[in-house]
């Protein structure tokens, strides 16, 4: 029904450098919206155990995670989506895409703990690193 443009088989092609079983790392669109979803429903969840007095959570907790958790994988979604596209660079992918998910988990993890909230600050810095240099 649509032709395929250029931009759409530049994507295939940028799949084929990442091994058969990562194909969501091949380009950096696909694991944060994967991981906005299911966070967005997983948080909500969460929330609900909370306030039927399962867990003790604060009401900061789940307004940070919707904001710092669901919203940064959705916002990085769009932004590894939308700066290879505006700068035509080669999109995120791979390795550096590993790592960028890792930073985020990690910053999920350290809600949970008391000892480790500093590592939700490290997140943005860390995209802004990733993606600064090309928009810039």
């Amino acid at each position: 029904m649509f032709p395929i443009t250029h931009d759409d088989r530049d994507e295939t092609r940028a799949s084929d450098d990442v091994p058969r079983g990562l194909r969501v790392l091949a380009v950096g669109h696909r694991p944060f919206f994967l991981l906005a979803a299911l966070y967005g429903g997983i948080g909500g969840l969460v929330w609900l155990a909370s306030l039927y007095g399962l867990l003790d959570l604060s009401a900061r907790w789940q307004g940070h995670e919707m904001v710092f958790g669901f919203g940064t994988a959705a916002l990085s979604g769009l932004v590894l989506s939308g700066v290879s596209k505006w700068t035509r660079c080669a999109p995120l992918k791979g390795k550096p895409l590993a790592v960028l998910i890792a930073f985020w988990l990690l910053g999920r993890v350290g809600m949970v703990s008391d000892y480790s909230r500093w590592l939700d600050v490290l997140y943005l810095p860390v995209l802004s690193f990733f993606h600064g240099e090309i928009i810039i």
